[in-house]
């Protein structure tokens, strides 16, 4: 999915669901490197939209999940340039979520998923193995204990 489809499709889930407790972002990589976005430009979307759900789901707890690396940037020049501006992006949207929506956003990061680890992902250098998936899974399942645990107080995990 790409960042433009996500406010469209929680509108659509919410016409045919009850409102979530908790909802977790994970999305927006395959939005880096393309033609016509910049970093700038991505960030303020980003934002922007985290407010527009914000406001569509007011009870609702919003974890930013860590846009994860790659060996394989499709639409950059380098895979160095695609990982910076996935780091900056992240950097971004985890303060953003954590301060703006305080007491009830929070972010995920997944330090054992690394590029150097060769075998966390597919031959195609984008998508997660068995293994890396596993790995996120599992960091997943923890962050959410975690927060559910301590009541938001704590907004980053690990």
């Amino acid at each position: 999915m790409v960042w433009e489809q996500l406010y469209p499709t929680i509108q659509f889930l919410l016409a045919h669901n009850a409102t979530p407790n908790i909802i977790i972002i994970h999305c927006g990589g395959n939005n880096i490197g393309q033609s016509h976005n910049t970093l700038r430009g991505l960030q303020k979307f980003y934002k922007s939209t985290l407010v527009n759900i914000a406001n569509l789901l007011p009870t609702t707890s919003i974890i930013w999940s860590h846009i994860l690396p790659r060996n394989n940037w499709v639409n950059c020049l380098a895979n160095m340039e695609g990982n910076k501006c996935r780091r900056r992006i992240n950097s971004a949207c985890a303060t953003f979520v954590t301060k703006h929506f305080k007491g009830r956003g929070a972010s995920i990061s997944y330090p054992d998923i690394r590029v150097e680890h060769k075998k966390l992902f597919r031959k195609d250098g984008v998508h997660l193995s068995d293994l890396g998936n596993s790995i996120f899974v599992n960091t997943l399942r923890n962050a959410l204990d975690h927060f559910i645990s301590c009541n938001f107080v704590s907004q980053t995990f690990p």
